[in-house]
């Protein structure tokens, strides 16, 4: 029974591909103009941000574009984001932050518990890698996870209250600065690349 799950979720998974959509749980970002100052990318930079929100690996599928980015927050204020942030491209806008939005953001996700949270890492063999990291006020938390939710596909078979806590904290967190994306951006005529070292804050070592 258990091999029927694993191979049913296996199935959804491959069909999902890098369009996996999580349009329920992901504002999309509403551009009205572009920035008025004109903004470098930070991603040419070597400091890392202090929110973000990327997949390393699509898993077991034909597609070599990878990695890729869904939102990157700089302790600048400087944001780089997709444009459709529930599909995994490198259609990516490039804005701002206020010194306010950027204080509120971070004080609203520090309320959702994602630092406490008692595991990190739920990966799945030939599945996709998605990453989330933060970084500010003295807290560090990289999370490791796939964003399938099917009933039959890692931590949603049977989970515990560890995983409910993960997935919930997971996906406020992308809500939380989605929401906060300015209205104002300039298109982003770059790829998103493999990221430094720097990004990765702890190993992928599979949490209980």
């Amino acid at each position: 029974m258990k091999m029927l799950e694993f191979i049913l979720g296996y199935l959804l998974l491959l069909g999902c591909g890098t369009a996996q959509e999580s349009s329920g749980h992901l504002p999309v970002p509403s551009i009205v103009g572009k920035p008025e100052v004109k903004l470098v990318s930070p991603l040419d930079e070597t400091n890392a941000p202090i929110i973000a929100v990327w997949q390393e690996s699509p898993g077991y599928t034909a597609d070599t574009n990878y990695p890729y980015l869904r939102f990157a927050v700089w302790s600048d204020g400087r944001v780089v984001f997709a444009r459709k942030p529930s599909l995994w491209s490198h259609d990516l806008l490039l804005g701002k932050l206020s010194g306010q939005t950027l204080d509120k953001l971070k004080a609203d996700i520090r309320k959702t518990g994602v630092f406490a949270l008692k595991g990190n890492c739920y990966l799945v063999p030939d599945a996709p890698v998605d990453c989330l990291m933060l970084s500010f006020g003295g807290s560090k938390q990289m999370l490791y996870w796939d964003e399938v939710e099917h009933a039959s596909h890692g931590i949603n078979i049977n989970p515990k209250p560890q995983h409910l806590a993960f997935k919930k904290a997971w996906w406020e967190v992308n809500r939380l600065a989605l929401s906060a994306l300015p209205d104002r951006a300039d298109k982003l005529n770059a790829h998103f690349r493999p990221r430094p070292k720097g990004w990765y804050l702890k190993q992928t070592i599979q949490s209980e």
